[in-house]
């Protein structure tokens, strides 16, 4: 039924995240077994291999989802912005970068091309390109209010401190450093403001 499934992905997604026992949480996700396997299914599933540490199988099988025939469900995520998400933290750069170029920009909503100009902001600042994440993420936050729901503004601010620290423009770090901890909610606010919180420390320690 409906809800022994949301009970099973609601368990594994406990185990995995609160527990960090995946192989277990996968064991229970793996007791499917019917033929079809829901798109809820593949996105818990692959969000706990990348828990895990296992961004290759996590691909494969979005990779798998994304070319089934039939249509995906409303209210579920871009699966080919989350393979670049996945591909990004997995240090996949090139697979990324090629999936980026693959994107059709013209049939995304309008959260789904912020998230993919931040998504590339990222690539950029983890390829070292720095001018060219600066660029991105200014334009990140230019749509601030659009975004508000999202932490994609936040650690844009973030990001572009930790570059300016790199460049040794301390003053300016500072002042995106205090940008990050005026948004007043955000999935990841906890943890963004405790990291800009550190730098700003670490920059006044310097000025010591």
């Amino acid at each position: 039924t409906p809800f022994s499934i949301e009970a099973r992905l609601i368990s594994s997604m406990i185990e995995s995240y609160l527990l960090e026992e995946h192989d277990r949480a996968l064991e229970g996700l793996n007791s499917n077994t019917s033929n079809h396997i829901s798109m809820a299914e593949v996105y818990i599933t692959s969000l706990i291999l990348m828990k895990s540490h296992n961004a290759q199988a996590a691909s494969q099988m979005l990779k798998e989802a994304i070319e089934r025939p039939e249509p995906s469900p409303l209210l579920f995520p871009n699966f080919k912005l989350l393979q670049i998400r996945y591909a990004i933290d997995g240090g996949y750069y090139k697979l990324a970068n090629r999936t980026i170029n693959k994107i059709d920009t013209g049939k995304l909503k309008f959260d789904e091309v912020h998230e993919l100009t931040y998504r590339k902001a990222r690539l950029a600042h983890l390829t070292n390109s720095y001018d060219q994440a600066l660029m991105l993420y200014n334009e990140v936050i230019s749509n601030t209010e659009a975004l508000s729901d999202s932490y994609f503004a936040p650690n844009s601010y973030l990001q572009m401190g930790y570059i300016k620290m790199e460049e040794n423009d301390n003053e300016q770090a500072k002042i995106y450093f205090n940008k990050v901890l005026e948004f007043r909610k955000h999935p990841y606010k906890n943890s963004l403001d405790s990291k800009a919180k550190i730098a700003l420390a670490a920059i006044d320690a310097l000025n010591d």
